[in-house]
Protein backbone atom coordinates (compact mmCIF):
# COMPACT_ATOMS: atom_id res chain seq x y z
CA UNK A 1 0.00 0.00 0.00
CA UNK A 2 2.15 2.78 -1.33
CA UNK A 3 0.82 6.21 -0.36
CA UNK A 4 2.58 7.74 -3.34
CA UNK A 5 0.63 5.55 -5.75
CA UNK A 6 -2.85 6.09 -4.34
CA UNK A 7 -4.13 8.26 -7.16
CA UNK A 8 -2.74 5.98 -9.87
CA UNK A 9 -4.23 2.91 -8.21
CA UNK A 10 -7.60 4.60 -7.87
CA UNK A 11 -7.67 5.64 -11.52
CA UNK A 12 -6.61 2.21 -12.74
CA UNK A 13 -9.24 0.43 -10.67
CA UNK A 14 -11.85 1.24 -13.32
CA UNK A 15 -14.58 2.03 -10.79
CA UNK A 16 -16.44 5.12 -9.64
CA UNK A 17 -14.33 6.05 -6.62
CA UNK A 18 -16.82 8.54 -5.18
CA UNK A 19 -19.65 6.03 -5.43
CA UNK A 20 -17.51 3.31 -3.84
CA UNK A 21 -16.61 5.60 -0.95
CA UNK A 22 -20.28 6.41 -0.36
CA UNK A 23 -21.28 2.74 -0.45
CA UNK A 24 -18.72 1.77 2.19
CA UNK A 25 -18.83 4.79 4.47
CA UNK A 26 -21.79 3.34 6.40
CA UNK A 27 -19.95 0.06 6.99
CA UNK A 28 -17.34 1.56 9.28
CA UNK A 29 -17.66 3.07 12.75
CA UNK A 30 -17.91 6.89 12.70
CA UNK A 31 -14.33 7.27 13.93
CA UNK A 32 -13.06 6.16 10.50
CA UNK A 33 -13.28 8.60 7.59
CA UNK A 34 -12.79 7.09 4.12
CA UNK A 35 -10.36 9.16 2.03
CA UNK A 36 -9.38 7.19 -1.07
CA UNK A 37 -9.32 3.77 -2.70
CA UNK A 38 -6.05 1.86 -2.46
CA UNK A 39 -7.00 -1.41 -4.11
CA UNK A 40 -10.05 -3.37 -5.23
CA UNK A 41 -10.43 -7.08 -5.92
CA UNK A 42 -13.44 -9.18 -6.83
CA UNK A 43 -14.52 -9.58 -3.21
CA UNK A 44 -12.86 -6.81 -1.22
CA UNK A 45 -11.92 -3.14 -1.31
CA UNK A 46 -9.01 -1.56 0.55
CA UNK A 47 -9.24 2.12 1.43
CA UNK A 48 -7.09 4.88 2.84
CA UNK A 49 -8.80 5.93 6.07
CA UNK A 50 -8.26 8.65 8.67
CA UNK A 51 -8.86 7.62 12.26
CA UNK A 52 -10.50 10.74 13.72
CA UNK A 53 -9.58 9.75 17.27
CA UNK A 54 -5.86 9.07 16.79
CA UNK A 55 -5.66 11.33 13.66
CA UNK A 56 -3.43 8.76 11.95
CA UNK A 57 -3.93 7.49 8.42
CA UNK A 58 -4.43 3.76 8.13
CA UNK A 59 -5.74 1.20 5.64
CA UNK A 60 -9.02 -0.69 5.92
CA UNK A 61 -10.00 -3.82 4.02
CA UNK A 62 -13.76 -4.28 3.61
CA UNK A 63 -15.70 -7.25 2.28
CA UNK A 64 -17.95 -6.09 -0.56
CA UNK A 65 -21.66 -6.14 0.32
CA UNK A 66 -22.60 -8.07 -2.82
CA UNK A 67 -20.12 -10.82 -1.89
CA UNK A 68 -21.36 -11.47 1.63
CA UNK A 69 -22.53 -15.07 1.25
CA UNK A 70 -21.79 -17.38 4.17
CA UNK A 71 -18.75 -19.03 2.60
CA UNK A 72 -17.13 -15.72 1.64
CA UNK A 73 -17.88 -14.27 5.07
CA UNK A 74 -16.18 -17.25 6.70
CA UNK A 75 -13.14 -16.91 4.43
CA UNK A 76 -12.79 -13.20 5.11
CA UNK A 77 -13.24 -13.69 8.86
CA UNK A 78 -10.53 -16.36 8.97
CA UNK A 79 -8.16 -14.16 6.97
CA UNK A 80 -8.72 -11.25 9.36
CA UNK A 81 -8.25 -13.43 12.42
CA UNK A 82 -5.07 -15.00 11.08
CA UNK A 83 -3.48 -11.63 10.29
CA UNK A 84 -4.53 -10.35 13.72
CA UNK A 85 -2.73 -13.16 15.60
CA UNK A 86 0.50 -12.73 13.63
CA UNK A 87 2.03 -9.89 15.65
CA UNK A 88 5.56 -9.61 14.26
CA UNK A 89 7.76 -6.72 13.04
CA UNK A 90 7.83 -8.17 9.52
CA UNK A 91 4.10 -8.84 9.16
CA UNK A 92 1.64 -6.04 8.43
CA UNK A 93 0.08 -4.96 11.76
CA UNK A 94 -3.70 -5.14 12.25
CA UNK A 95 -5.30 -2.43 14.45
CA UNK A 96 -9.01 -3.19 14.54
CA UNK A 97 -11.26 -6.00 13.35
CA UNK A 98 -15.00 -6.52 12.89
CA UNK A 99 -16.26 -9.95 11.86
CA UNK A 100 -19.93 -9.65 12.78
CA UNK A 101 -21.85 -10.68 9.60
CA UNK A 102 -24.96 -8.83 10.85
CA UNK A 103 -23.06 -5.55 10.98
CA UNK A 104 -19.87 -5.31 8.96
CA UNK A 105 -16.82 -7.28 7.95
CA UNK A 106 -13.58 -5.29 7.88
CA UNK A 107 -10.18 -4.93 9.45
CA UNK A 108 -7.86 -1.95 9.71
CA UNK A 109 -4.10 -2.13 9.38
CA UNK A 110 -0.95 -0.07 9.08
CA UNK A 111 -0.77 2.09 5.97
CA UNK A 112 2.52 1.11 4.36
CA UNK A 113 4.85 3.53 2.61
CA UNK A 114 7.75 2.65 0.32
CA UNK A 115 7.49 0.15 -2.52
CA UNK A 116 7.21 -3.55 -3.18
CA UNK A 117 10.26 -5.76 -3.54
CA UNK A 118 8.94 -6.55 -7.03
CA UNK A 119 9.24 -2.87 -8.00
CA UNK A 120 12.84 -2.73 -6.75
CA UNK A 121 13.85 -5.87 -8.66
CA UNK A 122 12.20 -4.62 -11.85
CA UNK A 123 14.14 -1.35 -11.56
CA UNK A 124 17.36 -3.36 -11.17
CA UNK A 125 16.44 -5.56 -14.12
CA UNK A 126 16.17 -2.50 -16.34
CA UNK A 127 19.42 -1.13 -14.91
CA UNK A 128 18.05 1.97 -13.21
CA UNK A 129 21.28 3.72 -12.07
CA UNK A 130 19.78 5.01 -8.81
CA UNK A 131 18.55 1.56 -7.82
CA UNK A 132 21.81 -0.07 -8.86
CA UNK A 133 23.61 2.32 -6.52
CA UNK A 134 21.18 1.93 -3.61
CA UNK A 135 20.49 -1.81 -3.64
CA UNK A 136 23.49 -4.11 -3.22
CA UNK A 137 23.20 -7.88 -3.04
CA UNK A 138 23.98 -7.74 0.67
CA UNK A 139 21.09 -5.31 1.28
CA UNK A 140 18.66 -7.42 -0.73
CA UNK A 141 19.71 -10.51 1.23
CA UNK A 142 19.19 -8.64 4.51
CA UNK A 143 15.67 -7.76 3.33
CA UNK A 144 15.12 -11.40 2.43
CA UNK A 145 16.23 -12.57 5.88
CA UNK A 146 13.57 -10.30 7.41
CA UNK A 147 10.96 -11.91 5.17
CA UNK A 148 12.18 -15.29 6.41
CA UNK A 149 11.85 -14.09 10.00
CA UNK A 150 8.20 -13.23 9.38
CA UNK A 151 7.51 -16.59 7.77
CA UNK A 152 9.36 -18.41 10.54
CA UNK A 153 7.12 -16.67 13.07
CA UNK A 154 3.93 -17.54 11.18
CA UNK A 155 5.04 -21.17 11.07
CA UNK A 156 5.55 -21.08 14.85
CA UNK A 157 1.85 -20.15 15.01
CA UNK A 158 1.02 -23.06 12.66
CA UNK A 159 0.09 -20.67 9.83
CA UNK A 160 1.15 -21.18 6.21
CA UNK A 161 1.13 -18.15 3.92
CA UNK A 162 0.90 -20.09 0.61
CA UNK A 163 1.28 -16.99 -1.58
CA UNK A 164 4.74 -15.60 -0.85
CA UNK A 165 6.06 -13.52 -3.75
CA UNK A 166 7.97 -10.31 -4.37
CA UNK A 167 4.77 -8.28 -4.93
CA UNK A 168 3.48 -9.19 -1.46
CA UNK A 169 6.63 -7.88 0.27
CA UNK A 170 6.73 -4.17 1.07
CA UNK A 171 10.01 -2.31 1.61
CA UNK A 172 9.42 0.80 3.70
CA UNK A 173 11.24 4.09 3.19
CA UNK A 174 13.41 3.34 6.23
CA UNK A 175 14.09 -0.25 5.21
CA UNK A 176 11.21 -1.83 7.13
CA UNK A 177 10.05 -5.13 5.64
CA UNK A 178 6.44 -6.32 5.74
CA UNK A 179 4.70 -9.40 4.37
CA UNK A 180 1.40 -7.79 3.45
CA UNK A 181 -0.64 -10.50 1.74
CA UNK A 182 -2.26 -13.32 3.75
CA UNK A 183 -5.32 -13.92 1.58
CA UNK A 184 -4.39 -17.54 0.85
CA UNK A 185 -3.21 -18.34 4.38
CA UNK A 186 -4.32 -21.46 6.19
CA UNK A 187 -3.58 -23.20 9.43
CA UNK A 188 -1.15 -26.07 9.12
CA UNK A 189 -3.20 -29.23 8.73
CA UNK A 190 -6.33 -27.30 7.75
CA UNK A 191 -8.40 -28.63 4.90
CA UNK A 192 -8.36 -25.57 2.66
CA UNK A 193 -6.88 -22.15 2.04
CA UNK A 194 -8.75 -19.09 3.22
CA UNK A 195 -9.68 -17.66 -0.12
CA UNK A 196 -9.21 -17.60 -3.86
CA UNK A 197 -9.62 -13.95 -4.79
CA UNK A 198 -6.17 -13.02 -6.10
CA UNK A 199 -5.81 -11.54 -9.53
CA UNK A 200 -3.84 -14.57 -10.64
CA UNK A 201 -6.59 -17.16 -10.18
CA UNK A 202 -7.42 -18.96 -13.40
CA UNK A 203 -8.88 -22.12 -14.79
CA UNK A 204 -6.34 -24.27 -16.62
CA UNK A 205 -6.63 -27.42 -18.70
CA UNK A 206 -4.22 -30.27 -19.40
CA UNK A 207 -1.84 -31.45 -18.08
CA UNK A 208 -3.30 -30.54 -14.69
CA UNK A 209 -6.99 -30.91 -15.60
CA UNK A 210 -9.56 -28.24 -14.85
CA UNK A 211 -8.63 -26.75 -11.50
CA UNK A 212 -8.62 -23.31 -9.92
CA UNK A 213 -5.09 -22.21 -9.00
CA UNK A 214 -4.83 -19.61 -6.25
CA UNK A 215 -1.74 -17.49 -5.82
CA UNK A 216 0.93 -15.61 -7.76
CA UNK A 217 2.05 -17.70 -10.71
CA UNK A 218 5.78 -18.35 -10.89
CA UNK A 219 6.22 -18.48 -7.11
CA UNK A 220 3.94 -21.39 -6.20
CA UNK A 221 5.34 -24.77 -5.18
CA UNK A 222 4.68 -27.72 -7.52
CA UNK A 223 2.36 -29.35 -4.98
CA UNK A 224 0.14 -26.26 -4.95
CA UNK A 225 -0.43 -26.60 -8.69
CA UNK A 226 -0.80 -30.39 -8.66
CA UNK A 227 -3.23 -30.30 -5.72
CA UNK A 228 -4.71 -26.77 -5.54
CA UNK A 229 -7.43 -27.77 -3.06
CA UNK A 230 -4.87 -28.53 -0.39
CA UNK A 231 -3.28 -31.70 0.92
CA UNK A 232 -1.52 -33.16 3.90
CA UNK A 233 1.78 -32.50 2.16
CA UNK A 234 1.19 -28.76 2.09
CA UNK A 235 3.60 -28.01 4.93
CA UNK A 236 6.18 -25.43 5.98
CA UNK A 237 8.27 -26.71 3.07
CA UNK A 238 5.62 -25.38 0.68
CA UNK A 239 6.32 -21.84 1.90
CA UNK A 240 10.06 -22.59 1.84
CA UNK A 241 9.80 -23.36 -1.87
CA UNK A 242 8.20 -19.94 -2.47
CA UNK A 243 10.96 -18.31 -0.42
CA UNK A 244 13.44 -20.05 -2.71
CA UNK A 245 11.58 -18.64 -5.72
CA UNK A 246 11.85 -15.14 -4.24
CA UNK A 247 15.59 -15.65 -3.75
CA UNK A 248 15.81 -16.84 -7.37
CA UNK A 249 14.06 -13.61 -8.41
CA UNK A 250 16.61 -11.59 -6.43
CA UNK A 251 19.56 -13.38 -8.03
CA UNK A 252 18.36 -13.44 -11.64
CA UNK A 253 15.87 -10.53 -11.65
CA UNK A 254 13.41 -12.88 -13.39
CA UNK A 255 10.48 -14.99 -12.19
CA UNK A 256 11.66 -18.63 -12.07
CA UNK A 257 8.90 -20.47 -13.93
CA UNK A 258 7.72 -17.71 -16.26
CA UNK A 259 6.48 -19.14 -19.55
CA UNK A 260 5.01 -17.69 -22.73
CA UNK A 261 1.56 -17.93 -21.16
CA UNK A 262 -0.05 -18.97 -17.87
CA UNK A 263 -0.45 -22.59 -18.89
CA UNK A 264 3.25 -22.89 -19.75
CA UNK A 265 4.16 -21.25 -16.45
CA UNK A 266 2.10 -23.87 -14.63
CA UNK A 267 3.69 -26.71 -16.61
CA UNK A 268 7.13 -25.35 -15.73
CA UNK A 269 6.10 -25.18 -12.07
CA UNK A 270 4.83 -28.77 -11.97
CA UNK A 271 8.02 -30.01 -13.66
CA UNK A 272 10.17 -27.62 -11.59
CA UNK A 273 11.88 -26.39 -14.74
CA UNK A 274 13.62 -23.04 -14.52
CA UNK A 275 16.56 -21.37 -16.23
CA UNK A 276 19.99 -21.85 -14.71
CA UNK A 277 20.74 -19.27 -12.02
CA UNK A 278 24.48 -19.32 -12.82
CA UNK A 279 23.78 -18.46 -16.46
CA UNK A 280 21.27 -15.72 -15.67
CA UNK A 281 22.81 -13.69 -12.85
CA UNK A 282 25.15 -10.71 -12.79
CA UNK A 283 26.12 -11.22 -9.15
CA UNK A 284 29.63 -12.62 -8.64
CA UNK A 285 30.98 -15.32 -6.29
CA UNK A 286 27.59 -16.74 -5.34
CA UNK A 287 28.12 -20.47 -5.98
CA UNK A 288 26.98 -21.48 -2.50
CA UNK A 289 24.05 -19.04 -2.67
CA UNK A 290 22.92 -20.73 -5.88
CA UNK A 291 23.03 -24.11 -4.13
CA UNK A 292 21.04 -22.71 -1.20
CA UNK A 293 18.38 -21.44 -3.61
CA UNK A 294 18.24 -24.72 -5.51
CA UNK A 295 17.86 -26.71 -2.30
CA UNK A 296 14.89 -24.58 -1.24
CA UNK A 297 13.35 -25.10 -4.70
CA UNK A 298 13.59 -28.88 -4.90
CA UNK A 299 10.52 -30.47 -6.51
CA UNK A 300 10.41 -33.12 -3.78
CA UNK A 301 9.47 -31.33 -0.52
CA UNK A 302 11.55 -33.82 1.51
CA UNK A 303 14.71 -32.58 -0.24
CA UNK A 304 14.08 -28.94 0.68
CA UNK A 305 15.16 -27.28 3.91
CA UNK A 306 13.08 -28.78 6.70
CA UNK A 307 12.44 -25.44 8.39
CA UNK A 308 12.88 -21.75 7.67
CA UNK A 309 15.41 -21.69 10.50
CA UNK A 310 17.75 -24.07 8.66
CA UNK A 311 17.28 -22.08 5.46
CA UNK A 312 18.20 -18.86 7.27
CA UNK A 313 21.22 -20.45 8.95
CA UNK A 314 22.74 -21.43 5.61
CA UNK A 315 21.97 -18.04 4.10
CA UNK A 316 23.50 -16.22 7.09
CA UNK A 317 26.62 -18.39 6.85
CA UNK A 318 26.99 -17.43 3.20
CA UNK A 319 26.56 -13.72 3.95
CA UNK A 320 29.29 -13.93 6.61
CA UNK A 321 31.61 -15.76 4.22
CA UNK A 322 31.47 -18.99 6.24
CA UNK A 323 31.11 -22.62 5.25
CA UNK A 324 27.53 -23.57 4.37
CA UNK A 325 25.71 -26.77 5.25
CA UNK A 326 24.53 -27.19 1.67
CA UNK A 327 28.13 -27.22 0.41
CA UNK A 328 30.61 -28.17 3.17
CA UNK A 329 34.23 -27.14 2.61
CA UNK A 330 36.66 -29.83 1.59
CA UNK A 331 40.41 -29.99 1.04
CA UNK A 332 42.01 -26.76 -0.19
CA UNK A 333 38.76 -24.82 0.06
CA UNK A 334 38.59 -25.51 3.82
CA UNK A 335 42.21 -24.47 4.30
CA UNK A 336 41.77 -21.24 2.33
CA UNK A 337 38.61 -20.30 4.24
CA UNK A 338 40.50 -20.69 7.52
CA UNK A 339 42.71 -17.77 6.52
CA UNK A 340 40.29 -15.68 4.48
CA UNK A 341 36.55 -15.14 4.69
CA UNK A 342 34.71 -13.12 2.04
CA UNK A 343 31.52 -11.59 3.47
CA UNK A 344 28.94 -10.40 0.95
CA UNK A 345 28.98 -6.66 0.19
Amino acid sequence: MDIGNLNNQSESAGVDIIDLLKQNSSVLPKRYKLMDLIDKSEKTSTFLVRDTITTRRIAVKILSKEKQDTLTQDEFSREAQIVAILEHPNIIPVHDISIDPDKSLFYTMKLLDGQSLSTILNKLRYKDPIYQKDYSLNLLLQYFLKVCEGVRFSHSKKVLNLDLNTSSIQVGKLGEIYIKNWTQARFLGGNKALGSNTVHNLMIKNPIKDKTISGKLGFLAPEQVEDPMGSDYWTERTDIFSLGAILYNILTLTIPFKGQDDEQTLKNTVNCEYKSIAENTNWLNIDDLILITEKAMQKDPIKRYATVKYFMEDLSRFIRGEETNVNPDKGLKRILRTFHKSPVH
